[in-house]
C-alpha cells in the first residue's frame, strides 16, 4: 500500500470515528437537556446549552483548517482536554493549511501528541486549567500550544529543557528546518512551532 493510500485509509477511518462520537454525543447532550426540562429546571438547560454552544464553536474553528488529518488530531486532542475539565481557548487565524508547510503530516502529529501531553500534564497541576492553541501564519506558519496567557501572567518564561524525551522530538523539528520555542516557569509552559512552506 502507498504512504498516500495508507493516510487516506487512516483519515477516512478517523472520520467514520468522529461521526460515530458526534451522534453518541449528541444523544446524550439531548438526554441531559430533556432531563433539566422534565425536572421544571429550564435555567439549567440553557446553562447546559450555552456550554455546548462553546464547545462547538471551538469544534467548527477547527475544520477550517481545510486539513482533515491536522483537524481530526486537534478536534481528538480538545475532546481529550475537555474530558479532563479543562478549557480550550482555541485561535486559527489563516484560510487554508495545505500540506506543504509539513515533512510527514502523520509522523508531526505523533510529535503533537507528545507536545500537547507534556502542556495537559503540566496544566493539571494550576489552579486555572485553561490551554491556549494558536495556528498563525507570518514568515512560517506557527502553531502554538502553552498554558500560559501573556495578557494575563506578569512574569517571563525561561527557555525549557528539563525534559529530554521532549527535547528529542524539539530538536528533531529543528533539523528539518522547523523554526521551534519551548518556555516554561514552574507548570506554566509554552510551545511554539513554526513551519517552512516548502513550495516557496
Amino acid at each position: 500500500m502507498k504512504a498516500c493510500d495508507e493516510i487516506q485509509l487512516n483519515t477516512d477511518t478517523e472520520i467514520v470515528k468522529y461521526l460515530r462520537e458526534q451522534r453518541h454525543d449528541f444523544m446524550n447532550h439531548i438526554q441531559v437537556i430533556w432531563g433539566y426540562l422534565q425536572l421544571n429546571k429550564a435555567e439549567a438547560a440553557a446553562k447546559y446549552i450555552a456550554e455546548l454552544n462553546k464547545k462547538f464553536a471551538v469544534s467548527g474553528m477547527l475544520f477550517k483548517t481545510n486539513n482533515p488529518v491536522l483537524s481530526l488530531f486537534l478536534y481528538n486532542y480538545i475532546r481529550k482536554i475537555q474530558k479532563f475539565g479543562m478549557d480550550v481557548d482555541l485561535d486559527i487565524d489563516v484560510e487554508s493549511i495545505g500540506d506543504v508547510f509539513f515533512f510527514d503530516i502523520i509522523k508531526l502529529t505523533q510529535f503533537l501528541e507528545k507536545i500537547f501531553d507534556e502542556v495537559i500534564e503540566h496544566t493539571h497541576k494550576l489552579k486555572e486549567k485553561i490551554i491556549y492553541i494558536d495556528i498563525y501564519e507570518e514568515d512560517r506558519l506557527y502553531l502554538t500550544v502553552s498554558n500560559y496567557n501573556n495578557a494575563d501572567d506578569n512574569f517571563e518564561l525561561q527557555e525549557g529543557q528539563n525534559n529530554e524525551e521532549l527535547m528529542d522530538y524539539l530538536n528533531y523539528l529543528k533539523e528539518i528546518d522547523a523554526k521551534v520555542q519551548y518556555k516554561t516557569m514552574g507548570d506554566f509552559i509554552l510551545i511554539s512551532i513554526g513551519f517552512l512552506n516548502r513550495e516557496a
